[in-house]
């Protein structure tokens, strides 16, 4: 079983830098246009995305390694694992000073998002299940004093366990309604660059607790339904950034 989904996360391992690759050429070919369009500076924002591409690379690597041991040590079959995928919203609020100046700065933030979880333990209308929900967004940004437009990148990775019922509870759950409750521990990361050649970080990690809502498509035959769900987040860092997000996903 360990030797299968080695072999597995490797043939993924592949496939994936072959799209991540493809994925950065064309992220590089928008912003392009979106930086002649905008005027903004091309070395920064291509730094940026160099970094960013680095920096999602061995995101991936850290993937397959959690993937990996989750699957030796529980058994992982066929049947547990399942996956979502969907957008997300998020505001990262802290008060506090920023460029000498006292001011209370928020981050918002729009994501695509992946979320592969494991049940590790299954019931009839329950289940128990660890799951890595990463999400990724790239867009426009400007300044606390709106006069200043740039782009910015960010990733989110957390860690959450969650209690799920109903609905999407397990692979063969054909009810049409549930949900989940769960906490964990995230990691989220910000950079920005803007047109006056300045750029900016934030990084901000801590406990976090979630939950949602489970709907079942009504006309599907295939078992599929969406996610609505909120999370917050109280950053340990100095700013002590607290996050609030809420996401709809797809669940396949």
């Amino acid at each position: 079983m360990a030797g299968l989904i080695f072999s597995t996360c490797v043939s993924s391992y592949n496939y994936v830098d072959l799209l991540s690759y493809s994925f950065f050429i064309v992220l590089v070919s928008r912003f392009r246009q979106f930086s002649s369009a905008l005027q903004l500076p091309r070395p920064s924002i291509f730094v940026s995305l160099t970094t960013a591409y680095k920096t999602l690379l061995m995101l991936r690597k850290v993937c397959c390694i959690v993937i990996l041991i989750i699957g030796v040590n529980t058994t992982m079959k066929a049947q547990r694992f399942m996956q979502s995928a969907g957008a997300m919203i998020s505001v990262m609020h802290a008060r506090g000073i920023f460029d000498g100046v006292s001011q209370s700065l928020d981050i918002v933030l729009t994501d695509l998002s992946y979320f592969p979880r494991i049940n590790v333990s299954e019931m009839d209308n329950a289940s128990i299940s660890v799951g890595i929900p990463l999400s990724v967004g790239v867009g426009l940004a400007s300044d606390y004093t709106s006069n200043g437009k740039g782009v910015y990148w960010n990733f989110d990775l957390p860690l959450v366990a969650d209690y799920n019922i109903g609905c999407k509870s397990t692979p063969k759950n054909e009810k049409k309604f549930g949900g989940y409750v769960g906490a964990g521990f995230g990691y989220t990361y910000t950079s920005w660059s803007f047109d006056d050649k300045s750029s900016a970080r934030a990084n901000s990690f801590g406990p976090l607790i979630r939950g949602g809502f489970r709907f079942g498509f009504p006309s599907s035959d295939k078992g599929q339904g969406f996610t609505v769900g909120l999370y917050y987040k109280f950053g340990l860092e100095s700013e002590h950034y607290k996050t609030i997000g809420c996401n709809l996903l797809i669940d396949f």
